[in-house]
């Protein structure tokens, strides 16, 4: 009979994770029996609905963040008790197997028994707890949480089955941009053996120096504004252009038409902005970055996959032009799009067929994808791999030069695009300060030209911003 397991490690009340990890040798296996690891023996249980899988719950891997650690570095946690691994927090059923995916994501569900993965699905200090931007304290406090979740299940895994030699890292949007952070931030130690940064990569989004991230923690901005990841150059870097992530393959791209969702969040709050502004808009947050990001390890000779995902389903379609917004790739990577209206043939498909290629990576991160029949990226062949083209499954690869918006100006120097407008800064303004009439004061910005509106950090003038307040 087939044996899973699953289990979940937790960081007090603010960070936590459940993992499924795969194995073949359910023969010496008891579902739910006590396992060993640093946090204390853990007492497992059988899932309520799959009575083969085990089910480990609520396993701290972290100090309570509280008191005098609210602000700080997480601490190891060590116990003697025994866990009663009770928490609920989700429910996978997978054979246990000899891999894992670290997934920083909340929909991070791709670990299905077609794929036959190890997951762990985690959360870490968010906002001002995990971002504090205090220059007398420690930065970057999320990232350092994530750390020890992986330095956790390095430690531990073994005990449940996994092989803590193939790890993968995952994560989507702001969880992408973690993943990459933490590529370069642990080149030498990566732990990971594959990395998976879906819509985000560090190139991405502008990161706030200390000076910035003082003001948004001590000022008005810092009550209304964005509390992320800060420039300490010790885990988040003031310059990318001149290092090296981990020699680690990695699988990233975006999705066609990341703006679909942030215009329907738009179009909500009855501002229209023009096409140009959403395509620039892709440009500068997604496309581009994901073609610097794929080129850096590319031209580092490490293993490198770039996808861009073009599928629209009626079943998820936020609207009839939101095309493949940004996310609309997760349902069906993850098989948990909506039933009413039920998938199509096509649409099951094209998820059976991401789900065997995000498998075939993390099964073996240097050929997996390879024997998939991917082909290796470089910006100058037809390797940039179109998923769910015209809703076909197959690679349906393109040179990424002969794509609208990711010609040769994308493969170049990340500040090509220094002077396009920043939407994140922008949604900020027009939601915390000018709200509806905020429409016009951008669209004006917008005649005027990138260069009248956003200084040479690709950051709005002080004059805009005093416009836009």
């Amino acid at each position: 009979m087939k044996s899973s397991i699953l289990f979940s490690v937790a960081a007090a009340s603010t960070a936590y994770a459940a993992v499924v990890v795969e194995s073949r040798q359910a023969s010496n296996w008891t579902v739910g029996q006590t396992v060993k690891t640093t946090s204390g023996s853990v007492a497992g249980h059988a899932a309520l609905n799959q009575t083969e899988v085990s089910e480990y719950l609520g396993i701290p891997f972290a100090q309570p963040p509280v008191a005098d650690l609210r602000f700080e570095a997480p601490v190891k946690y060590t116990g003697n008790t025994e866990l009663s691994g009770l928490s609920y927090l989700a429910q996978l059923d997978l054979q246990r197997g000899l891999l894992v995916c670290e997934c920083v994501d909340e929909a991070a569900n791709w670990g299905t028994e077609e794929g036959g993965l190890g997951v762990d699905i985690r959360c870490y200090r968010l906002s001002i707890l995990g971002f504090p931007g205090n220059p007398n304290g420690t930065a970057n406090v999320a990232l350092l949480d994530q750390r020890m979740a992986i330095e956790w299940v390095r430690d531990n895994i073994e005990n449940f089955g996994g092989d803590k030699s193939r790890i993968t890292i995952f994560g989507q949007s702001a969880g992408g941009v973690s993943v990459d952070l933490y590529s370069y931030a642990y080149s030498s130690d990566p732990i990971a053996a594959g990395f998976i940064p879906e819509s985000g990569t560090v190139f991405s989004w502008g990161l706030p120096n200390t000076k910035a991230a003082a003001a948004s923690a001590t000022g008005t901005a810092g009550i209304l504004g964005y509390f992320g990841p800060t420039v300490d150059n010790t885990i988040v870097f003031s310059n990318y252009t001149g290092r090296t992530p981990a020699n680690v393959p990695v699988l990233l791209g975006n999705n066609d038409y990341e703006a679909g969702l942030f215009r329907v969040q738009f179009g909500l709050n009855n501002l229209t902005l023009p096409d140009r502004f959403w395509n620039a808009f892709d440009l500068q947050e997604f496309t581009c970055p994901a073609g610097i990001r794929a080129n850096v390890s590319a031209a580092a000779k490490i293993p490198t996959w770039r996808y861009r995902y073009l599928g629209v389903w009626d079943n998820t379609a936020l609207s009839p032009q939101s095309g493949a917004y940004h996310g609309a790739e997760i349902p069906v990577l993850f098989n948990t799009a909506p039933t009413n209206p039920p998938a199509s043939e096509e649409y099951v498909a094209v998820g059976n067929y991401m789900r065997g290629a995000w498998a075939a990576f993390a099964k073996d991160p240097v050929e997996g994808l390879t024997k998939y029949g991917w082909p290796s990226y470089s910006s100058t062949s037809d390797s940039l791999v179109r998923l769910a083209y015209q809703n076909m499954t197959g690679t349906n690869a393109v040179n990424p030069s002969l794509l609208f918006g990711d010609s040769g100006v994308c493969h170049s120097k990340p500040n090509t695009f220094k002077h396009t407008l920043k939407y994140a800064v922008i949604y900020r303004e027009c939601s915390t300060n000018c709200k509806y009439q905020c429409r016009n004061k951008i669209l004006g910005i917008f005649k005027r030209g990138a260069h009248g509106g956003c200084n040479a950090g690709g950051r709005l003038t002080r004059s805009v911003r005093e416009e836009l307040e």
